[in-house]
């Protein structure tokens, strides 16, 4: 078997017995929708039952009900610095980098109503 994701995701993890309270982190983003689309097939609640969170805060995230809890990060920067390290990489040398390059990006968390905070 494979990695899983969103609606076959929630299926497997809503079917443990006894039930669980989660909070799900969706990282592809053609899947969150998917996997609050599962949550309501089973009966559970977002956020009441569990939170659902999202990574890439496409322009839908906001408009979907519950609207969702996502990371948004610079994905154009992302790009351009990646092509930035690669053409350093080909003009520099045709081995492979004895440290890998490590580039921080800033995020920010994009809180909606998807999610709730944690009950103890």
């Amino acid at each position: 078997g494979g990695a899983i994701f969103g609606y076959d995701a929630v299926m497997t993890i809503a079917a443990i017995d006894p039930p669980v309270e989660l909070a799900v982190i969706v990282i592809r983003p053609d899947a969150i929708l998917d996997a609050v689309r599962g949550c309501a097939d089973r009966g559970i609640r977002v956020p009441d039952h569990w939170s659902v969170a999202g990574f890439d805060d496409q322009p839908l995230s906001a408009y979907v009900s519950p609207a969702l809890t996502t990371v948004a990060f610079p994905a154009d920067e992302l790009g351009r610095q990646a092509g930035r390290l690669l053409a350093e990489l080909m003009a520099a040398d045709t081995r492979a980098p004895e440290t890998p390059a490590s580039i921080v990006l800033p995020v920010t968390l994009v809180v909606r109503s998807s999610t709730s905070r944690v009950r103890s």
